[in-house]
């Protein structure tokens, strides 16, 4: 039996790579529903996550790294719809069988999104009040952190919590809303299969995102609303790419802006997005099935303006408006840092917060500027900025890498693949939750090996092509 399979190895490489992969990543969903994180009272957690989710996470991770490296060395082969219905079935079957086996454990961020879903379906202003003002608490308001303050989250977010509050069909709701995103997930790993038919990559790739575990623990598991923006995000490059009529350009437009209305760090991207209109001009056809860069952009511009309004207006003209969102927002720029890297580095060298986030957001709007001047793609540039966003950011928690690994099938970078294996070792601060902080060996082990993999991007970069 064990020749047979080193003999179908040698054979068929990605077959093997493949078939790996989808046994040890459904190893993994199999251990989530025995994870038990408890709160506030953290006796037991790292116990759990060093015997259930970290060695499923490894083996998951370390299979999907067997396919990239197979991948890297085969030739491109033909599509097959096989193959796409494949990647798909095992995607669905491992976050269907996730959503309802497993519950919410490493994050209770889910219910702040049930409650903002229900104020906000029954007429309500999420933005008005705080759970802790509220006279009646239930028990999804009993879970939320930091209830003292209103959300935080954007209103593309609160429109989708809104439309899952209404279909609820479970008692606390949490099942329904990680559906609803597993939905969303579902249309992020379609735009990557279309993307890499369009660049004639192999649909194999679309793996590293579909069964990567941290996706599925992330989504599925713990039900992270960030892959409402991914998916509008990819949606917009998908339409400036085609470019090919006013409606492309038009919902290229409403994409973004619902995309930064689900996480703003995304706004600068507005600039590699106009720049590929107009960095390779084109002339308006008579059939007008070819748009020019100026009628491009006067539609995305309406898009994006006719979007932004319908999203944010009424909200502020609700009762109480959007004052408190903007109390939230510069609460958490300005007293929440987690696991950080170069901000973290800049707080040591300087104890002032704000040049230190001046200095982070100033080196990060370097490299995206860099990256344009590199003339690299309007993917490789998305891919590269999302990537640094989190080397630069004062709070970099694991889901927050979903916006970043969603390229990476799209563009292949070893240390942006080496973070989503180290990023989850910053949960063993589940193992001590009164103080919110990772010791200074968990940040040594996430980072590290990650600015090795970096320097090792770079100098392939680098290196002359023969």
């Amino acid at each position: 039996m064990f020749m047979r399979m080193l003999l179908f190895q040698r054979r068929q490489p990605i077959a093997f790579a493949v078939m790996l992969a989808a046994v040890c990543c459904t190893l993994f969903v199999i251990l989530l529903p025995m994870l038990l994180i408890t709160r506030p009272d953290s006796a037991g957690n790292l116990a759990s996550l060093l015997r259930f989710y970290f060695p499923g996470y490894l083996v998951a991770w370390g299979s999907l790294t067997l396919l990239v490296v197979t991948l890297s060395k085969r030739m491109v082969m033909p599509t097959v719809k096989q193959n796409v219905i494949l990647i798909f079935a095992v995607a669905v079957i491992l976050r269907l069988f996730t959503v309802f086996a497993a519950s919410p454990q490493l994050s209770d961020d889910i219910w702040r999104y049930i409650h903002d879903g229900q104020t906000l379906a029954s007429g309500d202003n999420p933005y008005r009040v705080a759970p802790a003002e509220l006279a009646v608490q239930n028990q999804v308001t009993q879970q939320i952190n930091h209830p003292d303050l209103v959300t935080i989250y954007q209103p593309t977010s609160q429109w989708v919590f809104a439309a899952l509050a209404m279909s609820q069909f479970d008692q606390l709701g949490d099942v329904t809303f990680r559906l609803g995103f597993v939905l969303f997930d579902l249309a992020v790993i379609a735009l990557i299969i279309m993307e890499l038919v369009r660049l004639k990559r192999s649909v194999w790739w679309s793996l590293c995102y579909a069964w990567h575990p941290l996706v599925i623990s992330e989504v599925a598991a713990t039900g992270h609303q960030d892959v409402i923006g991914i998916a509008m995000l990819l949606a917009c490059i998908c339409f400036v790419m085609r470019r090919g009529r006013r409606l492309d350009m038009f919902f290229a437009g409403v994409c973004f802006v619902m995309s930064v209305a689900v996480k703003p760090i995304v706004f600068p991207l507005i600039l590699p997005l106009v720049w590929e209109l107009f960095r390779t001009p084109v002339a308006c056809s008579p059939d007008r099935k070819v748009m020019c860069s100026k009628a491009a952009l006067v539609h995305a511009t309406f898009g994006a303006v006719l979007a932004g309004g319908a999203l944010y207006l009424p909200f502020v003209n609700m009762p109480g408006g959007i004052t408190r969102l903007m109390e939230t927002g510069s609460a958490f720029v300005e007293g929440w840092q987690f696991n950080s890297l170069i901000h973290g580095i800049t707080m040591q060298i300087t104890p002032d917060a704000r040049q230190a986030r001046w200095i982070a957001g100033g080196f990060l709007m370097y490299i995206l500027i860099t990256t344009m001047r590199k003339r690299c793609t309007l993917i490789e540039t998305s891919c590269i900025y999302l990537f640094a966003s989190l080397l630069c950011s004062s709070t970099v928690y694991p889901w927050y890498l979903l916006w970043a690994l969603a390229f990476f099938p799209l563009c292949s970078s070893m240390g942006l693949w080496v973070l989503s294996l180290t990023i989850v070792v910053s949960y063993e601060v589940l193992g001590h939750q009164s103080a919110w902080q990772v010791p200074i060996w968990v940040w040594v082990v996430t980072w590290v090996p990650v600015l090795i993999a970096v320097a090792w991007d770079l100098q392939l970069i680098k290196r002359p092509v023969d």
